[in-house]
């Protein structure tokens, strides 16, 4: 690989560099690079006399415009406030995109391959980077430790959601794979998919992994690409000797054979999404159309642990699927908006052959099935950014994508 290539050619080659470096980029700093990525775009539109793009802004800002008018039915206004500024990506990047010049396009597509190989390189920057910095003080007590480690410092982050990166990681990667005629290369990102396998193996989130491998799957179907095809078996043997070797994932994919509630069953991480999940039901029979409210939402489902289990109440867990967390908070006419945008650029991606704004969508809507991705930080930026991102190659060059 050219290192050059990595460098910064225009303001707006950039803004999109940094987006996909987010990574390695302290918290802290994180919404001046969007406020920058979308400073950008409107100074990129204005000087080309572009325009703002309202038709995708009302398409793509749908949800949180729902979210907004459900603040008229809260009653905990300060709380929603609050949650309407950590799902603030979900208004701020159909801004930014809508701003986004059809002239750019060309030269955003030509960067592709550039800003993916940033991305991947991130994430392994960052999960190779924590082990290095705790290794000498735990030895390999590390690979207990690193669940819980993560999520302090300057780059704080839930297991759960390094995994998700992980798994977009790799899944970059194989578009990578596909198209990349050096061997040389092709080898590199084999080696750097198989740190990316190691770290989400010792995170030991169980939905990551099966979803990974789902897709890997159905693209190996897709594709029927032979080097994809060796590094999908390599990967499947590398799970299969860690599931037999490793106890801790041995049990936690034992889990999935005994599911429960944790009043009469054991506590962890399965049986404690299904308690929740049937608590969670209860209340949108209640309140099915329109739910209670972004700033209520959470609340209403809180007290509803109180006679059921301390350990659920004292640590206020949310929904733990975003889908009944939305319908929560806005009601089924709310998941109906949300699903209508996400289908929307799913149905494109297919009519235009935009394989990874399909493949993206898939990973993010399967992670949202047993996470809030869109109620933090750390899965709302990236999700509406890439959603976003990918979708700007429909109807373009996205035939050129898959």
């Amino acid at each position: 690989m050219n290192t050059y290539s990595f460098m910064p050619r225009s303001l707006f080659d950039l803004s999109l560099t940094l987006m996909f470096a987010l990574m390695v980029i302290p918290n802290i700093i994180r919404p001046s690079i969007v406020g920058v990525f979308v400073a950008v775009m409107i100074y990129e539109s204005v000087k080309r006399g572009a325009g703002f793009n309202l038709r995708r802004f009302l398409w793509d800002g749908s949800f949180y415009i729902v979210l907004v008018i459900s603040l008229m039915y809260t009653s905990n206004l300060g709380y929603g406030f609050q949650k309407l500024g950590t799902m603030s990506p979900l208004l701020i990047f159909p801004i930014g995109f809508a701003f986004f010049p059809q002239a750019l396009i060309s030269q955003a597509f030509d960067n592709l391959k550039k800003y993916q190989q940033i991305y991947i390189i991130a994430v392994v920057l960052l999960t190779v980077g924590q082990f290095a910095y705790y290794f000498p003080h735990y030895k390999w007590t590390l690979l207990t430790h690193y669940p819980a480690l993560v999520m302090k410092g300057l780059y704080r982050q839930h297991p759960l959601y390094l995994s998700t990166h992980i798994g977009l990681a790799i899944l970059f990667s194989w578009f990578l794979i596909k198209s990349e005629r050096n061997s040389k290369i092709v080898l590199f990102y084999c080696v750097l998919d198989a740190i990316l396998l190691f770290f989400m193996f010792i995170l030991l989130k169980k939905g990551p992994i099966i979803t990974l491998f789902l897709l890997a799957t159905l693209f190996l179907l897709l594709h029927k690409n032979k080097r994809i095809l060796k590094l999908y078996l390599a990967s499947i043997g590398l799970v299969v000797c860690a599931i037999l070797v490793v106890p801790k994932l041995m049990d936690k994919f034992e889990q999935l054979s005994h599911i429960e509630t944790i009043g009469s069953g054991h506590i962890n991480s399965v049986n404690i999404r299904y308690t929740i999940y049937g608590e969670a039901i209860k209340l949108i029979r209640h309140a099915p159309f329109f739910g209670y409210g972004v700033g209520d939402a959470k609340e209403r489902l809180i007290k509803e642990y109180k006679p059921l289990s301390d350990m659920l109440y004292a640590k206020r867990y949310n929904s733990h699927d975003q889908y009944l967390g939305i319908i929560l908070m806005v009601g089924g006419l709310g998941l109906i908006v949300f699903l209508g945008y996400l289908s929307y650029h799913f149905v494109l991606g297919i009519r235009y052959g935009n394989h990874i704004l399909i493949f993206t969508i898939l990973i993010y809507g399967m992670f949202m099935l047993f996470e809030n991705m869109l109620e933090r930080e750390d899965g709302v930026i990236f999700f509406a950014f890439f959603v976003g991102f990918y979708s700007i190659f429909n109807g373009q060059t996205a035939n050129q994508i898959e």
